[in-house]
């Protein structure tokens, strides 16, 4: 009863927004989301705290609470434009969408290989899965199902409406490598927090954070063509999609090390677009919460966890 009672008012939040106009639509999202900063004093708390640790004294506090806020009122728009992108067109999407970087997204299509794009919840990443499918490109998404499954249909109804296809991050390595084989594309955000014996601890703004070393054993164990894609909030209703040039792995036959290296690649990659944007970062995810302890011998079943190692990343393109 409480899942569905979740469900209706959700569905009824969802279609006040769909009878608003966007603009409209897109500042009550971004209002209502600066009512939940104040509100939240947890979510507010985790905002600022990881501001502070991934910017130091560079950034003073007025100008945390700036981006805090600022990132906030970027969570409203994404949630508003989600609640509306089912009605939206190609022509309306090539409308309020510039593109900077296709030809690299045409390059990656000329190789004739699985295309994996590499994001983040940076910007309006919905709306990016979304746009890519009106224009003919549709994306197989990977996604934590959410707790609620009458909520997780409903997403899922809204992510999948264009063509696009939601894979379950936890059990969905077999439907990726079948995705990559048959050449077609894939969604992976990796920028968020996994449990010790998920991933590996790599840099990420100065600190280290837990990282899923997935994307990187599918590189390593498959040819793929993998570029970062990420769609920036420009103003009045308008966004740019950043489309970055292919990312070239290492593979030197150290699996171990390739596996740890290619991983602390993916995340400075997004790490320095979110340099260039962290008012439209996710700040209130707790990015840092999994820190290295001693695991148990049964936990520690694959060498990769076991990597102490420095990666040093000088020099490599896309950094």
């Amino acid at each position: 009863m409480k899942d569905w009672l979740i469900y209706f008012i959700l569905n009824l939040i969802i279609v006040f927004f769909k009878i608003l106009p966007r603009q409209l639509a897109l500042r009550l999202g971004e209002s209502l989301a600066i009512l939940l900063y104040y509100l939240s004093s947890r979510h507010r708390r985790i905002t600022l705290d990881n501001l502070k640790t991934a910017y130091g004294r560079d950034i003073n506090e007025k100008g945390r609470e700036d981006i805090a806020k600022s990132s906030f009122k970027n969570l409203g728009r994404v949630a508003a434009e989600f609640s509306k992108m089912t009605s939206y067109t190609k022509e309306f999407a090539e409308r309020i969408i510039e593109i900077d970087g296709w030809e690299n997204f045409e390059n990656a299509i000329k190789k004739g290989k699985g295309i994996v794009f590499l994001t983040g919840h940076l910007g309006n990443w919905e709306l990016m899965a979304y746009s890519q499918s009106l224009r003919g490109y549709p994306l197989n998404v990977i996604a934590r199902p959410l707790d609620n499954p009458v909520v997780e249909r409903f997403v899922q109804e809204q992510r999948s409406a264009a063509g696009n296809r939601v894979i379950a991050k936890k059990s969905g390595l077999k439907d990726i490598m079948q995705c990559l084989k048959n050449k077609e594309h894939i969604g992976i955000l990796l920028d968020q927090n996994v449990a010790q014996q998920e991933g590996i601890f790599v840099d990420f703004f100065g600190k280290t954070a837990c990282t899923s070393f997935g994307l990187a054993m599918i590189a390593l164990k498959t040819d793929i063509t993998i570029i970062p894609v990420f769609l920036l909030y420009t103003g009045s209703g308008r966004y740019r999609q950043l489309i970055g040039e292919e990312i070239e792995i290492q593979k030197t036959g150290d699996f171990e090390y390739d596996m740890a290296y290619n991983t602390a690649l993916f995340t400075k990659v997004i790490e320095s677009y979110i340099r260039q944007y962290p008012e439209q970062w996710f700040w209130a995810h707790r990015r840092w919460k999994t820190q290295p302890k001693e695991m148990k011998w049964k936990e520690r079943n694959i060498k990769i966890r076991r990597f102490e190692g420095h990666i040093d990343l000088k020099g490599v393109d896309n950094v």
